[in-house]
């Protein structure tokens, strides 16, 4: 859409996905309108869990730049945008923009006495979980890159100078000042570390399922040769699909993160592809 991509994107700096703000509230235009009547605010999750504990209504502003409602340059809703989305009644629900340090209300005397928490504990707007996954890891310096995976894969990087990319997933407002976060992403993490524990780790797995009762391949916890525990950082085996061709496999082992670099030689639609290991064979990275 030749006014999606010089009109709207130059905007948003995103690629909408099916599981946008902006897409399910096109679908309840199209196939339940009779909820707008009965809506009195349109939230992300952490904002409609802050509301309950606090009876303040807002809408993190990192969270909102992964919306495609919102326009990065101006930090503010777009009517424009919810118009070409066809949504624009749906402004008249938004509560106000909050930063993420923002105090964003207390607890409740209410939610204090069914929950334990203490009354008047200042509540803050949050972070969108990518972000709040990147700072986690310290990534606080463009020069560094951020891998998180998990049912995602995701790979990111902050900058100062967004830019307009055209097959980019995500440019969103990060949490420090005059920062953005650089996003490319799919929603194929476990299928990809489902794909590699079953093509390259049949001996792991048959000792896992021996040796260990687990509810899933992604909770294991694998044995290496010289008897040290390989423990993996948020998810078992951080397989990431990044641009360029380029799977990265991430061990997080004790005090090290061994990186395993895998070049594609081949990518098909299907996820067929042959690979070589470009620094240790799987045998040597092992220990077998």
């Amino acid at each position: 859409d030749p006014y999606y991509e010089n009109e709207i994107r130059p905007k948003t700096y995103q690629t909408v996905w099916s599981s946008q703000p902006v897409a399910l509230l096109a679908w309840l235009q199209d196939n339940e309108p009779e909820v707008f009547e009965r809506t009195k605010y349109i939230f992300m999750i952490p904002d409609l869990i802050r509301f309950w504990l606090t009876g303040d209504a807002h809408f993190e502003i990192t969270n909102a730049s992964g919306t495609s409602m919102l326009n990065i340059n101006t930090k503010k809703f777009d009517q424009d945008l919810f118009k070409f989305f066809g949504i624009e009644r749906w402004m008249a629900k938004l509560p106000p923009l909050a930063n993420s340090t923002d105090h964003c209300g207390s607890i409740s005397r209410k939610i204090a006495s069914e929950t334990g928490l203490v009354e008047g504990t200042p509540c803050s707007g949050g972070v969108f979980d990518i972000a709040a996954s990147a700072l986690s890891t310290g990534l606080v310096h463009r020069h560094k890159l951020g891998i998180v995976t998990g049912t995602w894969s995701i790979n990111e990087y902050i900058t100062n100078k967004p830019k307009v990319v055209k097959d980019l997933f995500m440019t969103s407002i990060y949490p420090i000042a005059d920062r953005w976060l650089i996003t490319e992403a799919s929603p194929t993490s476990a299928s990809n570390l489902e794909w590699f524990i079953n093509t390259f780790m049949n001996k792991e797995k048959r000792a896992a399922e021996r040796d260990f009762q687990y509810t899933s391949i992604a909770t294991s916890l694998l044995q290496a040769q010289n008897h040290r525990i390989v423990i993996y950082y948020f998810s078992p085996l951080s397989l990431v699909v990044m641009r360029y061709r380029m799977l990265v496999l991430v061990l997080w082992e004790l005090q090290n993160i061994t990186i395993l670099n895998i070049l594609f030689v081949q990518f098909m639609r299907a996820l067929s592809f042959r690979i070589c290991i470009t620094l240790k064979s799987y045998e040597e990275l092992m220990g077998i």
